[in-house]
């Protein structure tokens, strides 16, 4: 199996939450489908890129409900 880089790890979530226009969307996708390695776009799937986010979604709202009970 593949390592996944420290750059994609922080450009992932970048990449799902932020709109795709711009400097840091360029960015984002020159690390994550830079096709010189070989995960891609492809490598995580549209249901997995959903699933991400809808993970991260509930992560950070889960998160947010704890702090505001304590």
């Amino acid at each position: 199996m593949q390592q996944i880089s420290f750059m994609k790890i922080i450009a992932l979530p970048v990449h799902l939450l932020l709109p795709r226009t711009g400097a840091l969307s360029s960015a984002t996708n020159s690390v994550l489908y830079n096709p010189e390695e070989p995960i891609s776009y492809m490598y995580w799937g549209t249901l997995g890129h959903y699933l991400l986010s809808l993970a991260l979604l509930i992560f950070v709202v889960s998160w947010f409900l704890k702090r505001r009970d304590v």
